[in-house]
């Protein structure tokens, strides 16, 4: 409930795109290696990942609202250790996967270019297609909602709350201010 079930939301995001990205030898031994296949691949990744900067901004949001208007219960959860390991874990933990998954890329293109595939990316589609043929598959790779949420991160007072969240639990700067009180 709350700010808690929102940490638990963003775990459960976690452990879905985590588990994608550990079945790639399964999608690589296992499957055809075709456009199917890597499209598949793509989609169970991309249609999650975004969760990742999506939950951390609605935790960032719900602290934010709590500072300023229930100082008491906004105070309570960022004296929470466990609450604030938890999430700067996920954070890290997402940020390491997400990174993993981007450097793999060149890998699955390696492999899909000896399978004669094509994969390339537009403002909102990853396309596959083989040489010479006009039918092409896309998938969303939302890349467009990962950048809203990047920009929207960027509000100073998110990025104080989510210091505060990371840095050091003796740290004073989880005070509450009156701001828009």
């Amino acid at each position: 409930d709350g700010v808690y079930g929102l940490l638990d939301e963003w775990h459960a995001y976690y452990q879905g795109v985590r588990t994608t990205f550990e079945l790639y030898p399964y999608y690589q031994n296992e499957l055809p290696g075709d456009i199917a296949t890597w499209s598949a691949y793509y989609q169970d990744f991309y249609g999650s990942d975004y969760a990742y900067l999506e939950f951390k901004y609605f935790i960032l949001k719900y602290l934010q609202f709590a500072r300023r208007k229930y100082p008491d219960i906004y105070t309570g959860i960022m004296q929470n250790q466990a609450f604030r390991k938890v999430y700067r874990q996920l954070d890290i933990q997402f940020v390491n996967l997400i990174t993993a998954f981007e450097e793999r890329n060149v890998e699955i293109e390696t492999s899909l270019a000896k399978a004669d595939i094509t994969m390339t990316r537009d403002a909102t589609v990853l396309w596959f297609y083989k040489a010479g043929d006009r039918n092409r598959v896309g998938i969303g790779h939302f890349r467009d909602v990962y950048a809203s949420f990047e920009k929207a991160l960027q509000e100073a007072e998110l990025q104080e709350i989510h210091a505060a969240l990371v840095n050091d639990a003796n740290s004073t700067i989880y005070e509450t201010t009156d701001k828009d009180s």
